[in-house]
């Protein structure tokens, strides 16, 4: 035994691929549109956070000449509470367990923005509690899903 050797592992990695064709299809369907309902949404609201900061550096650099619509403590506000949804979107495009999280809160929230926001936070409710399979370390990858569907679509 030697100690200047680099320890050995007894942890065995396991690294299972998934079997899209063990899928049944109308699974998959639902998987697929529910992967994609989380992309637009993820989209949603990273479009949202771009538009709210152009609207608070117009705010801090107005036009010489103009009148700023909008502008004050609101906007700082407003500001504050869009950079959480761009972190969630961020964790909802990756897949991730904690962006699963914040994105369920961000839908609770989302609820509040009527008309829209109710069937935007509704659809991603319905697509986050509905798929758990898409998150974490295990997770199906959309790329796969995508051709797995449209693979069994053809069939």
């Amino acid at each position: 035994m030697d100690p200047y050797n680099t320890p050995k592992s007894e942890v065995l990695e396991e690294v299972s691929e998934i079997d899209y064709q063990t899928i049944e299809f109308s699974r998959l369907k639902k998987l697929y549109y529910r992967s994609v309902n989380l992309n637009v949404i993820a989209f949603l609201w990273l479009l949202g956070l771009m538009i709210t900061l152009i609207m608070v550096a117009y705010s801090l650099f107005p036009v010489s000449g103009g009148s700023v619509a909008f502008g004050g403590p609101e906007i700082v506000i407003m500001a504050v509470l869009t950079v959480p949804f761009g972190i969630a979107s961020f964790g909802l495009y990756k897949r991730e367990n904690w962006g699963r999280i914040l994105g369920i809160i961000g839908c609770f929230f989302t609820l509040l923005s009527i008309p829209i926001g109710t069937i935007i936070g509704v659809c991603g409710l319905f697509a986050l509690f509905g798929s758990p399979e898409l998150f974490g370390s295990s997770k199906l990858k959309h790329k796969e899903l995508k051709l797995a569907f449209k693979a069994a679509k053809k069939k």
